[in-house]
């Protein structure tokens, strides 16, 4: 966890003191090291990805997992796993098999789809109304998969180092992270450009150096009120 900014101080000390009470508990899913975890909407999955090549989906009630499917058909590692943003049986993996592929844990001995993606991919994020998935692979190549045809219907080259993508709770607009720690914030579907933060100093300490929450918003609505967007 990091932040900065004086105003964050009472909130990490409240979060510090929860995770000095918390327990934790190891179980056993994979075969080899996981690599990804996510849950599902309802809190009621959690899936896995592995360097075994497959995804295990676990249930979670009275405090343990218990197994319930194994997803097999990656030739190579999974190595990004998301749920449908709402529909809690659906959910998507990506491998170094340079494929990414749908499952309906219902009928989980079967992919419900395998979509071919440009390069190898780190970085996968679902829209919140579940209609697309944002895919981007090391060459800094974000594209974008329609959930219902299954099929790559827009993609766009980036010329600065991609890490994190994903969009805002509207849908509005597309966050994208970069290699010399700023943020880049486009219009979304058109990607041109809306709004990016400075870097952050390699050479600053990160908790000193990254930005607050409204310090961030006070940078774009200054922005706003220059272009003249609302």
């Amino acid at each position: 966890m990091v932040t900065g900014g004086k105003d964050n101080a009472n909130y990490i000390e409240k979060v510090r003191k929860e995770l000095g009470r918390s327990r934790t508990k190891e179980f056993s899913a994979h075969n080899s090291k996981a690599h990804c975890v996510s849950w599902n909407c309802t809190g009621k999955y959690i899936a896995s990805g592995s360097l075994d090549k497959t995804a295990i989906v676990q249930s979670f009630k009275e405090e343990r997992l218990s197994r319930e499917f194994s997803l097999k058909g990656h030739e190579d590692v999974v190595d990004q796993i998301a749920w449908h943003p709402s529909d809690p049986n659906m959910l998507s993996t990506v491998s170094t098999d340079k494929t990414l592929r749908l499952w309906d844990i219902r009928t989980p001995q079967k992919t419900v789809a395998c979509i071919t993606t440009k390069g190898e991919v780190i970085n996968m994020t679902w829209k919140s109304d579940g209609s697309t998935i944002a895919l981007g692979n090391k060459d800094d190549l974000v594209c974008f998969v329609d959930y219902k045809t299954h099929k790559i219907i827009a993609d766009k080259q980036f010329d600065f180092e991609v890490n994190e993508i994903g969009w805002n709770n509207t849908d509005e607009h597309f966050y994208l992270t970069s290699g010399n720690g700023s943020i880049h914030i486009t219009a979304y579907p058109s990607l041109e450009p809306y709004f990016k933060s400075q870097p952050i100093p390699l050479t600053a300490s990160v908790s000193s150096s990254l930005p607050t929450s409204s310090t961030l918003q006070r940078a774009v609505r200054t922005h706003l009120s220059i272009s003249g967007m609302h």
